[in-house]
């Protein structure tokens, strides 16, 4: 065939017709160019199916079924169902304009994942997907997992609960049952409510709390003491009593106070 020639072929079953405008051989045999211009069905399902696909542009009105797997270097338009079977592989951008995009969403044990890498390792360290009883978000990359927003983050149940707000160049609230318990300030925090705290006894204060995490100026209760608030304000504090006084470390004893 020479290289201004172009030619029709039209293949015929009971339930497919296809359209094959094909382009010149190249200089040593080797086929150019072949580009399916129709593929109707005959039967009126709209349905073509095809065993593999490797094209610039895919563009569809009905519903685009590929056994194996489909290449897209371009664009590419379903505007009815696709089923892919086998694989896809896009290098370029992939716009849904609307609908859903449903992965591993057919039925029992069918789990599917969105994996995104770094474009070089092509290991899908971040992962969302569900697992039949629970969802996740995983990061296994060496870099940090961020949740960025313009204004304000919500971490919020799926009916709008509220558990923790943020709020750019302000607070952090914490809620429960959606109601606010804590809120940082400039210069501090708020608390709603009563805050419970661990009690120890004088022979234990340091252990339980953890020598590696004791600071000067840390503070705490003891229920044990043998004097009174009152009369051993200052003073090092002593067991073997019934008293509940508070405590702070000065860098070396816990005392009263």
């Amino acid at each position: 065939m020479s290289e201004s020639n172009r030619h029709t072929l039209t293949v015929t079953e009971s339930n497919v017709q296809l359209t094959l405008l094909s382009g010149p051989v190249g200089a040593t045999g080797a086929a150019g160019p072949n580009t399916i211009t129709s593929a109707t069905s005959s039967d009126s399902t709209g349905n073509i199916s095809l065993s593999n696909l490797n094209t610039a542009t895919l563009t569809t009105t009905g519903t685009a079924t590929i056994g194996g797997v489909a290449t897209l270097s371009a664009a590419a338009t379903i505007a009815g169902a696709a089923t892919l079977s086998g694989g896809v592989a896009i290098t370029g951008d992939t716009t849904i304009a609307s609908g859903s995009l449903s992965i591993g969403n057919t039925g029992a044990g069918n789990i599917g994942r969105i994996l995104i890498g770094d474009g070089a390792s092509g290991n899908g360290n971040l992962q969302i997907f569900h697992n039949g009883t629970d969802s996740y978000i995983d990061d296994a990359g060496a870099g940090d997992l961020n949740i960025r927003g313009s204004a304000r983050v919500n971490l919020q149940k799926y009916s709008g609960e509220t558990f923790v707000s943020c709020l750019e160049d302000s607070s952090v609230t914490l809620y429960y049952d959606n109601v606010v318990k804590l809120t940082t300030t400039a210069s501090g925090v708020n608390v709603s409510g009563v805050i419970q705290h661990s009690v120890y006894t004088v022979a234990t204060l340091t252990a339980a709390i953890g020598p590696s995490f004791i600071a000067a100026g840390m503070r705490a209760f003891v229920s044990d003491s043998a004097n009174t608030l009152a009369t051993r304000h200052g003073q090092t504090v002593a067991g073997g009593g019934a008293n509940f006084v508070p405590v702070f470390y000065d860098g070396t004893n816990w005392i009263v106070g």
